[in-house]
């Protein structure tokens, strides 16, 4: 058996109701409004537009001065010119927010970019040399520069163990992987053995 669908609301009627029932529910609710705007207090009640609210406000009998709707209607072009000011200006922007206005020093060798700067050697001064493979240097070195005999990989998982032990419970394993730091093995093990016996 299939799952229940979830009944969602669809708002007051009020509010989904054609020009019809609408104008034969508002004639109810005129005298119960007390505000100071009538064509806005219409508007929201109903959930339409000023220029509709004014249109069938006035098939009710009220008021409704033609200078107001002039304003109402300058507003709503005025609001409608800026939307589409802003969509156009949007649309013309780039979708990559770097753009291809990255500094001609940023970009790679022999990538013009599109703009014709230049295609990398052909375009490189008389002395510069490309840089041979022999003079290139690992950029991950096997030993720690501090100590020869100890390496990179042990010296960066006792960093990673120190700044673990923010997590430990009253700082126990803390002193034990204090005490034993000669080689990654040893650490790892005395924290498991920590960790598990303190």
């Amino acid at each position: 058996m299939g799952r229940k669908k979830k009944k969602r609301s669809l708002g007051p009627r009020r509010k989904r109701i054609r020009r019809p029932a609408r104008l034969a529910s508002a004639r109810t609710w005129l005298p119960t409004y007390h505000g100071q705007n009538i064509v806005r207090g219409y508007a929201r009640w109903y959930a339409v537009d000023l220029l509709c609210a004014i249109k069938e406000l006035r098939l009710l009998g009220v008021q409704v001065s033609e200078e107001y709707e002039a304003r109402i209607r300058e507003s709503m072009e005025q609001r409608a010119l800026a939307r589409r000011k802003r969509r156009a200006a949007a649309a013309d922007a780039p979708s990559d927010p770097y753009g291809d206005d990255w500094p001609v020093e940023w970009r790679c060798e022999g990538d013009d970019g599109g703009h014709g700067e230049g295609d990398g050697e052909a375009d490189a001064p008389a002395d510069w040399e490309a840089p041979s493979l022999d003079s290139m240097t690992d950029p991950v070195p096997y030993m720690s520069d501090a100590d020869p005999n100890r390496r990179v990989e042990y010296a960066l998982l006792e960093d990673v163990l120190a700044l673990d032990l923010s997590r430990t419970t009253n700082g126990r394993w803390a002193t034990c992987c204090a005490t034993s730091r000669s080689s990654a093995d040893d650490c790892t093990s005395t924290r498991t053995t920590c960790a598990a016996g303190a």
